[in-house]
């Protein structure tokens, strides 16, 4: 085993960020692929369902620990459990300042004025 950058890696492994997001392509297209298929009724595009599991994989990447377990299980477990949580109505990990969905139906609430409060904020 090689040390580099403080993390013990196997040969062979990526070691950098580009080389697990390029070894992990036809991963993410799998997983897109596959709850395309389940929940595209739900899902605004393909587009956008993947390029949220390209944000996702950043998440993944930037949160996993080596030296507890492989970077592959913990992908796919905490890829799985986040787009099902996103199937439910949560936001992606870190966007709460600025959330952002791949469904359709995504519930906002609106607020009605009254035409009197707007005029006491209108500039004359």
């Amino acid at each position: 085993m090689e040390k580099r950058g403080g993390m013990k890696r196997r040969r062979g492994q990526p070691s950098s960020f580009e080389e697990y997001f390029e070894k992990f392509q036809p991963f993410l297209k799998k997983i897109c692929t596959e709850y395309w298929n389940k929940y595209c009724y739900r899902i605004d595009s393909w587009n956008d369902l993947y390029q949220t599991i390209q944000y996702l994989f950043i998440y993944v990447y930037n949160t996993w620990q080596p030296e507890k377990g492989s970077f592959e299980l913990y992908l796919e477990t905490v890829m799985r459990y986040k787009l099902k949580s996103m199937l439910n109505g949560e936001y992606a990990p870190w966007s709460s300042e600025s959330p952002f969905t791949f469904l359709k139906d995504r519930k906002i609430q609106l607020y009605l004025v009254e035409d009197e409060i707007l005029d006491q904020y209108s500039y004359e």
